[in-house]
Parts: C-alpha cells; sequence; structure tokens
C-alpha cells in the first residue's frame, strides 16, 4: 500500500490494506490444522455470507497520495495510523471466518 501511494500508484488504501488483512486472516484460519480447515469447509458448505469473509469498508479512506497519507496520517508509526489500524483488526474480528472456527480448549 505503501508504495500505492507513489507517484504513478494508485494511491494508500486502508480498503486494500483490509481486503489484504482478511486474506492472510483467512489463510490462516483455514490453514492451521486439519479441524480447523474442515472447520471452514463446513462454513463454506452452508452458505457463502461476504459479511462472514470481508467487513464493510466502504468509509474507509482509499486513493491517498503520499502527499495526502502524510498530512493526514504522518506516518505508519502514527498514533492516528495505528488507530485505523486497530479500527480495521476490530471490523475483521467480526467476521466469523476470519477467526478460529472452532471451540479453543482452556
Amino acid at each position: 500500500e505503501q508504495l500505492d501511494a507513489l507517484t504513478g500508484g494508485s494511491g494508500f488504501s486502508f480498503c486494500d490494506f483490509a481486503a489484504d488483512r482478511a486474506g492472510v486472516r483467512f489463510a490462516n484460519s483455514a490453514t492451521n490444522s486439519e479441524e480447523d480447515a474442515k472447520a471452514m469447509q463446513d462454513l463454506l458448505m452452508k452458505e457463502f455470507v461476504v459479511d462472514n469473509f470481508f467487513p464493510p469498508v466502504a468509509d474507509l479512506p482509499e486513493n491517498l497520495t503520499t502527499e495526502q497519507f502524510r498530512k493526514k496520517y504522518g506516518s505508519v508509526g502514527s498514533q492516528l495510523y495505528r488507530q485505523k489500524i486497530s479500527e480495521i483488526e476490530t471490523r475483521l474480528n467480526s467476521c466469523v471466518a476470519l477467526s478460529p472456527l472452532r471451540p479453543t480448549s482452556d
């Protein structure tokens, strides 16, 4: 995403960042173990519901140039940027398929 913000890129997109994180979480959730893979298959066989795999993101900033990103967020280490990333992670946490699908024993 940082490269997209450079000249000639499409711009930094928090929506794309959310999609990247959703993909990583999906892969982890589906391949962590044989049991997790089976739970994901079961979920997918029941019914595909987009909200189980990806949260609403239409309100997230997109296509930010480097200048726009720096003006609004400063850097990727800034508090405002980390808050936006935390908000995205919270949204992803609400997606059933992006967290462990089977109960864990404590």
